[in-house]
């Protein structure tokens, strides 16, 4: 690979990272016990180093052993892919309790990166 293309892919890479600072949009996450379940939801800008919020959400979550947790992403700005482990992790542990996890309201920026981590296979996922 040549150092052009090198440069050319980390200019690409970086313009897709927003400046979160300067957005004011910092992640969050909120657990809502439920007659059905927990709705875990996140907000934000979710680049990598905040991935433990929700880590920490979804083992809490599922050692209430609900029957089911879902993860609502209406009000994710950005994702970086680092959390496509993060829910993985999430989902063998809920397989372990046989809790049922559900990936819901994923907004069309983000589907690609579901796509290309193959959990559109691995989850159920709603509207």
């Amino acid at each position: 690979m040549s150092d052009a293309y090198l440069e050319t892919e980390a200019i690409n890479t970086m313009s897709e990272i927003p400046d979160v600072f300067d957005t004011g949009s910092y992640p969050a996450v909120n657990v809502e016990d439920t007659e059905k379940g927990i709705i875990i939801t996140i907000t934000g800008y979710f680049s990598c180093g905040y991935e433990d919020q929700l880590k920490l959400a979804i083992f809490a979550a599922a050692e209430k052993k609900p029957k089911e947790i879902l993860i609502d992403f209406s009000k994710v700005e950005w994702m970086c892919s680092c959390f496509i482990g993060v829910l993985i992790e999430g989902l063998k542990r809920c397989r372990e309790l046989e809790i049922n996890l559900v990936l819901a309201r994923i907004p069309a920026r983000l589907m690609p990166k579901f796509q290309q981590g193959c959990l559109v296979h691995m989850f159920e996922i709603r509207d």
